[in-house]
């Protein structure tokens, strides 16, 4: 990687970081080629996935972005970040986790056409807290489980099959369309 200044904590930014989650880049002065790395907690992002309620285990995050200025006014990002994602396991409902490590680029650039505009960022403001919730949600695995050997549910009482007995069993009705051939052995 090209020795480019680490900017290491949000003290650091100063007049850079408009709030916790926005980064003026345009005070960085970069031109063509240079670029910052910046170090940033920011508070851990809740988001709906399947209709489900997720959130991470820790407050905040350690997020790493690399920021660097491309020919033209353009921009190129990077960020990168792990999470412990908590949500309902998939098999059974119960409290679930998963480990999610997130790196993704972006790209912007002027008249570069949809393909190079990034919803992150306006007039050199970089909004750092939605780029990270959006990223972290695609890389949640739509299956969280709260052990992988998670039985799930028993189908006929909704219990929690790893909560009942081994021998657990439902007395199933018999199927009416096999009554004519009972008559015919009685």
């Amino acid at each position: 990687m090209t020795n480019w200044p680490v900017l290491p904590d949000a003290a650091t930014l100063g007049a850079m970081q408009l709030d916790d989650s926005q980064v003026d880049l345009g005070a960085l002065s970069l031109s063509s080629g240079a670029g910052a790395v910046l170090n940033l907690e920011l508070p851990s992002p809740a988001f709906t996935l399947g209709g489900f309620d997720h959130r991470c285990r820790e407050e905040h995050l350690s997020v790493r972005v690399v920021a660097s200025r491309t020919v033209g006014d353009g921009w190129a990002f990077r960020i990168k970040f792990h999470a412990h994602v908590l949500g309902p396991c998939t098999r059974c409902l119960g409290d679930g986790g998963v480990e999610v490590s997130v790196e993704t680029r972006e790209a912007t650039r002027p008249g570069g056409g949809e393909d190079l505009e990034s919803p992150y960022l306006k007039d050199d403001v970089l909004d750092v807290e939605s780029w990270m919730r959006d990223s972290l949600l695609l890389a949640t695995p739509t299956a969280i489980l709260c052990d992988p050997s998670c039985k799930g549910l028993c189908p006929d009482c909704g219990e929690r099959l790893a909560d009942l007995p081994e021998d657990h069993a439902h007395e199933r009705p018999l199927d009416p369309r096999w009554d004519a051939l009972r008559r015919l052995s009685d």
